[in-house]
């Protein structure tokens, strides 16, 4: 018997040593040097190419049109489960985690059912798991079905602080994490006080002021700084482990820092748009500001409107944006070799160790190591850097990228998951 079904030759593992990388029924099985290798094994020559875990997207919203906040808009996501995850793959993502969404007065185990339904119809090229969004958190939801959904592996909760049709009392938000700490599931939280952003969006509309740009004024930092700190102290009360997700503002991040300081088990997500870019894609003109319309004035998010808005107005501008394939390029070439500020270890621990153990995954995934799953990035080892052009170099359902023109210094060559190619050379 052969004891190998693919190798990795001369693979820089983690960008700290090089060796072979030995894969059986899409597990690693050994990390050596000159593994030895029969005619019919398959054999990868990494050319002491930098190889690093799959990554794991905690954060994937995909094929949501029929949520509540969809349905009051009249939109849908670009993104199908099978387009965003052949777009995730192609960017070096192996893993990505939904969001399941509860609808006051919905079974929540119905909602995941579902949800894993229409994935299995319109099939995924990464592994897939799901977050369980809690609008309604009933007494046979928080003591029925989150049981036996953590029973099946699924370990998150999301619940809300604003949106009017999905936010929830804080007595609520209390009894969701103490149930949540019971069943040993961590609780992410969309931390924003409502009332003060439906407060200010009411005043500029009434004036008229409805451009995009205006939805940074809308949404001071104010708000999420005043919402993480609430959540914060009720998780602390709960001794819940929380998740701040997409936060935008250095006065949040200040919060949450305190926090880890005094040892909470607080943790937190930014994203890539809140990192490069700035308010002035608001101004963009012919309301095509209406792609970067974000959360506050400082810096600002990216929400996802392909032909801009008829409506002419920032309050119904959908939220979010096509990035789940250039995300982990943008965080290498700007983050490890444009501007230097992280090695390729904690590029590793960003993307992938610290979400599989945030989630119970590792070390099945986010590690190169025996007993691992074979999810792996190959880079290349010359790469001639380019600037993004979207029709040409991503596989999204989108007509747009927000990262247009960017220059990038390197990207995944080939993305095997579990042991099987899915990606070569920008090809799925």
């Amino acid at each position: 018997m052969q004891l190998f079904d693919v190798i990795l030759r001369d693979a820089f593992v983690n960008g700290a040593f090089v060796c072979d990388i030995g894969i059986k029924h899409g597990v690693i099985s050994a990390l050596g040097l000159n593994l030895v290798a029969s005619e019919d094994i398959k054999i990868i020559d990494c050319e002491d190419a930098i190889v690093t875990p799959g990554v794991i997207d905690g954060h994937v919203h995909l094929a949501q049109d029929k949520s509540p906040r969809a349905r009051e808009a009249g939109y849908q996501c670009a993104d199908t489960i099978e387009t965003g995850t052949r777009s995730a793959v192609a960017g070096g993502t192996t893993t990505v985690l939904l969001f399941a969404e509860q609808s006051r007065g919905e079974s929540l185990r119905e909602k995941v059912d579902a949800y894993h339904q229409l994935a299995q119809e319109q099939g995924s090229y990464a592994d897939y798991g799901f977050h369980a969004i809690i609008t309604d958190p009933a007494p046979t939801v928080l003591e029925e079905e989150l049981p036996s959904l953590a029973r099946d592996g699924i370990m998150s909760i999301k619940l809300f602080l604003t949106y009017k049709h999905m936010r929830i009392s804080d007595k609520d938000f209390l009894r969701a994490l103490h149930k949540a700490r019971e069943l040993g599931m961590v609780a992410l939280v969309h931390a924003e006080n409502g009332d003060l952003v439906d407060f200010f969006a009411e005043q500029l509309e009434s004036q008229g002021l409805t451009d995009p740009l205006y939805k940074a004024i809308a949404h001071p930092a104010a708000a999420e700084a005043e919402a993480t700190n609430r959540a914060i102290t009720f998780s602390s009360v709960m001794d819940t482990p929380l998740l701040i997700v997409h936060i935008s503002v250095p006065e949040s991040a200040a919060v949450i820092r305190k926090a880890q300081s005094q040892l909470k088990p607080v943790f937190a997500e930014t994203c890539p748009q809140y990192l490069l870019l700035g308010k002035s894609n608001l101004a963009q003109e012919h309301f095509c500001g209406a792609k970067f319309a974000g959360p506050n004035g400082k810096q600002v998010g990216l929400s996802q409107a392909d032909n801009g808005n008829p409506n002419g107005t920032f309050t119904k501008i959908p939220n979010g944006l096509p990035g789940v394939e250039t995300r982990l390029p943008l965080l290498f070439s700007e983050g490890v070799l444009r501007r230097r500020c992280i090695d390729v270890k904690r590029f590793v621990e960003l993307t992938s160790e610290n979400p599989a153990k945030l989630y119970g995954l590792y070390p099945k995934k986010g590690a190169i190591q025996v007993g691992s799953d074979a999810d792996l990035v190959i880079w290349y080892h010359a790469f001639t850097p380019r600037r993004l052009v979207h029709d040409r170099d991503l596989h999204d359902g989108c007509d747009y990228s927000p990262y247009e023109g960017i220059e990038f210094l390197n990207w995944p060559k080939i993305t095997l998951l579990r042991g099987r190619t899915v990606l070569k050379d920008a090809k799925s």
